[in-house]
């Protein structure tokens, strides 16, 4: 019989029968899908497959992959606290796989980080710190043997390469896909894992390539060196990496290359102890009769008073009343730290603005870009006065065009690309030898870069002049350079320095300041003062006023910030199930208040029949 021709009560009973029957399974299938998506959602950005890889004296790469896109970055740790964290090297955007590179390491020495992933951060799987050690000095560094090659069937740059021996004895070494498709690495770079000690790789060297996508797809590649790269290190056409789905390339790296991660808890805070009971006041001492004072005098009350405006003010900013330096643009470009395998690019700019440099071995094709080295250390925003940038893992002997992007500006050598050429490598590597120093009275923006050189004055050792060296000073002023390593031109070797010999120094700011020349001789067993002294006495070092500005006042309506404009953050798939739980329990309660609205009229109808 059809519900249509059942009596109005047995009707009513049935539909809210089937509302039931379809509501409860809706519900408890929503919910269910609710639990899947929040737990798989946590679990999203978990760091996965910690690789530590490119490890050396001075530098590692950390690279992970996230089953979603995040933020990826590093946070090192000093004595347990916290510094500024290091971002990604390639750019800011969230990526499932990610490529983290310390810099500016030292020899021999344990280093502490945790792993960021969008806000949450991550330790060890036993809820220690993550570690690592850099390897000690070699005495003989094996020449630069790089290795390149594509992945034209790639839909994106999002992709890590991993290069290592085959029987798994070393740490990999690594490299992100270029924009270009392109990839580029260094196999002097690898290191075995039982000593840290180097592998020289020769045409009959067994080698395993990897790329992966984080999201399961990745490309084995094993062979011999000369089966896999032709003589100048570039992959052969017919070793093609092409990405297959479901493929895991982590078994393929040594287990003392990988990190196992776990969520950060957060603290338990302390109970709070409990107050100690106050002493029992003394009995306060009787006060003396106060004197009583004499009646001021009535003043006049300014309650309704009236007032008038006799002049509008004009608005002025305070400023400092001397001029700013000159010393800005393109005359200010130098190159320094020239080496077989990278250099520095230096400027300064007019304003604090942030800076990068593209670059390439074609003056029209600058297809790279490396940014200020302070970058990922001390101002996530990268805006300076005095910009300092690295370019580094260049191959040898090779001519490099680049120009300048500071701010708004392009400096590129009047459109005709300034260049460096890498130099030499220089088989053995000399000790390590370094000095130390401040500068004193620096100038109000406060960022200087300390750039020096040595000359021959005794015609002992080395002769000539050294190629320049620079190192950035810490907010307090302080700086360290290395000296041992100097190169100079037309030589393959490091300059051999003497006590005669003459260090130039100077301090590259704002302010174009006098070179100080310190004397080599005992030179690494003191500390250096370099004071900046302004050739030009217009030229102010402190700065004596701050502006209004600086404290938030502002007549400008442009400079005010407004806080209204929040984009509602669009959940996707949860914003469908959430429909379908409400839904579902409406239908429910719905039916539930259908039910017990019919059984009461039913049960008030049979009274009434009864009573009859």
């Amino acid at each position: 019989m059809k519900i249509a021709q059942l009596p109005q009560r047995k009707r009513k009973q049935n539909i809210i029968l089937l509302i039931l029957i379809l509501g409860l399974p809706l519900v408890l299938f929503a919910a269910y899908q609710v639990v899947q998506i929040v737990s798989k959602a946590s679990a999203d950005i978990d760091p996965k497959s910690v690789v530590i890889s490119n490890l050396t004296t001075n530098m590692i790469t950390v690279s992970w992959t996230t089953d979603s896109k995040t933020i990826g970055s590093i946070i090192p740790l000093e004595n347990g606290k916290e510094k500024t964290e290091i971002k990604d090297a390639r750019d800011r955007d969230k990526r499932n796989t990610h490529y983290v590179e310390m810099t500016d390491l030292e020899p021999n020495t344990e280093y502490s980080f945790k792993i960021k992933s969008d806000s949450k951060k991550y330790t060890s799987s036993e809820g220690k710190d993550l570690k690592f050690k850099t390897p000690s000095v070699s005495a003989t560094l094996p020449s630069v043997n790089p290795v390149s090659g594509e992945i034209p069937s790639a839909s994106d740059d999002d992709i890590l390469i991993y290069v290592l021996l085959s029987d798994n004895s070393t740490f990999p070494v690594s490299a992100t896909l270029a924009s270009s498709k392109t990839w580029y690495t260094d196999l002097s770079a690898l290191l075995k894992v039982s000593d840290k000690s180097r592998v020289s790789v020769s045409d009959g060297t067994g080698l395993t390539l990897l790329a992966t996508d984080g999201k399961g797809n990745g490309a084995i590649l094993t062979g011999t060196y000369s089966s896999l790269f032709d003589s100048s290190g570039a992959l052969k056409e017919t070793n093609k990496i092409e990405l297959v789905e479901l493929t895991d390339i982590y078994g393929k790296i040594p287990n003392e290359a990988k990190l196992n991660t776990a969520s950060e808890e957060p603290e338990e805070p302390e109970e709070p102890e409990e107050p100690e009971k106050p002493e029992e006041p003394e009995e306060p001492e009787e006060p003396e009769e106060p004197v009583i004072p004499e009646e001021p005098e009535e003043e006049e009350e300014f309650g309704d008073r009236q007032y008038r405006i006799v002049q509008q003010l004009k608005w002025e900013e305070l400023v400092i009343s001397s001029r700013t330096s000159s010393n800005s643009g393109p005359s200010t470009v130098r190159i320094t730290n020239l080496t077989d395998a990278g250099f520095t690019v230096l400027w300064i700019s007019q304003n604090k603005e942030k800076g990068y440099v593209k670059y390439g071995t074609s003056s029209s094709e600058l297809e790279n870009t490396a940014h200020d080295q302070r970058d990922n250390q001390l101002s996530p925003t990268g805006t300076f006065y005095v910009h300092s940038v690295r370019l580094e893992r260049l191959q040898k002997e090779t001519k490099y065009y680049f120009e300048i992007v500071s701010g708004e500006d392009t400096y590129n050598n009047n459109e005709n690309k300034y260049s460096a050429t890498t130099l030499s490598i220089v088989d053995n590597a000399p000790a390590s030898v370094s000095i130390v120093g401040e500068v004193s009275n620096p100038p109000s923006r406060g960022e200087v870069v300390v750039i020096g050189s040595i000359t021959d004055e005794d015609e002992t050792g080395s002769l000539g002049t050294t190629y320049e060296v620079s190192t950035v000073t810490d907010e307090g002023g302080s700086w360290t350079m290395s000296i041992a390593d100097m190169r100079y031109p037309d030589s393959n070797e490091y300059f051999e320095y003497t006590d005669g010999d003459t260090l130039l120094l100077e301090p590259y700011t704002t302010v174009e300041s006098k070179k100080q020349e310190e004397q080599v001789e005992g030179i690494d067993q003191r500390d250096i003062v370099l004071e900046i002294v302004p050739t030009n006495p217009e030229d102010t070092l402190v700065q004596k006023v701050s502006q209004l500005t600086d404290y938030g006042l502002t007549n400008d309506p442009s400079k005010v910030i407004k806080t209204s404009n929040v984009n509602t953050p669009q959940t996707g798939i949860f914003d469908s199930f959430l429909g379908i739980i409400l839904i579902a329990l409406s239908l429910l309660l719905s039916g539930i208040g259908i039910t017990v609205f019919s059984k009461k009229r039913v049960d008030k109808g049979d009274k009434m029949s009864n009573n009859l």
